[in-house]
């Protein structure tokens, strides 16, 4: 084989090896990192409700309120964490904490609830839990 040939070759090889880092570190870039809570019973007045954290509920542009879970994700590099909005009713509120319909909003005590991120999230956002 030709010198030139296989020093293009060697350049190309280089170049494709940078272009795969760089997309690998921006692609990191992209995914939040989260803290996370669950459903917990918890007295708030006028009585005992499923509750979650009241930093952990959105509201959407038609004033609904919502909080983002953790759910797995399959692909064809394996499986990833995203986050996914559900729909909550909020019964009773305080400084804390936000009793919710559990059974209306199909949330369950052992869902994994996005408390804090370190970056915007939306629905499908890829997603770090920290320990």
């Amino acid at each position: 084989m030709n010198k030139k040939y296989l020093a293009a070759l060697a350049v190309f090889f280089a170049a494709m090896y940078v272009m795969i880092f760089v997309e690998h570190y921006f692609e990191a870039s992209k995914i939040a990192n989260v803290d996370t809570c669950t459903v917990e019973k918890q007295s708030l007045h006028p009585g005992r409700y499923y509750c979650v954290p009241v930093k952990a509920v959105h509201k959407d542009a038609m004033g609904s309120s919502f909080v983002y879970l953790v759910k797995e994700k399959k692909s064809i590099l394996g499986n990833e964490l995203v986050c996914t909005m559900k729909y909550i009713d909020i019964l009773a509120e305080d400084d804390n904490f936000a009793g919710i319909d559990l059974a209306g909003s199909s949330l369950k005590e052992s869902d994994l609830i996005v408390v804090h991120s370190d970056r915007e999230l939306a629905q499908g956002s890829k997603i770090r839990v920290l320990d």
